[in-house]
């Protein structure tokens, strides 16, 4: 399985108000490396400082076998398809192998309607 250093922002135990989560852009851009990524971290600490900007980092990430499916809908009705995922792993001797699963946001909430957003939903299987 190829290997493939990303950008982690690690959201886990500040207090935003919001649940824990990571943050793992899955479309980055090739040109983005590790010492790029430092850079501008740099430059914008200088323009606007932030806390959670020295909670980004890079790690290596190897997907392995997965399940994946293309989710269009609300962010709130991802179970329905994680229950189609479950079910397609059964019905293939499949199990997954951790809770963890990703999600790559195809589509921007900000622009258009929230049933039309296009999310791919990803998880480790054996």
């Amino acid at each position: 399985m190829p290997t493939k250093k990303q950008l982690r922002v690690n959201l886990y135990n500040k207090p935003r108000g919001l649940s824990p989560w990571l943050c793992t852009p899955w479309l980055q851009p090739n040109f983005v490396t590790e010492e790029y990524a430092a850079e501008i971290i740099e430059f914008v600490k200088k323009e606007k400082p932030h806390d959670l900007l020295d909670e980004i980092s890079f790690e290596s990430i190897t997907e392995g076998k997965c399940i994946q499916m293309l989710h269009v809908g609300t962010y709130d009705s991802e179970p329905q398809s994680f229950k189609k995922m479950g079910t397609f792993a059964q019905e293939n001797n499949l199990t997954r192998r951790t809770k963890k699963h990703r999600e790559i946001y195809l589509s921007d909430p900000r622009r258009g309607k929230p049933e039309n957003l296009k999310t791919v939903l990803r998880f480790q299987v054996q």
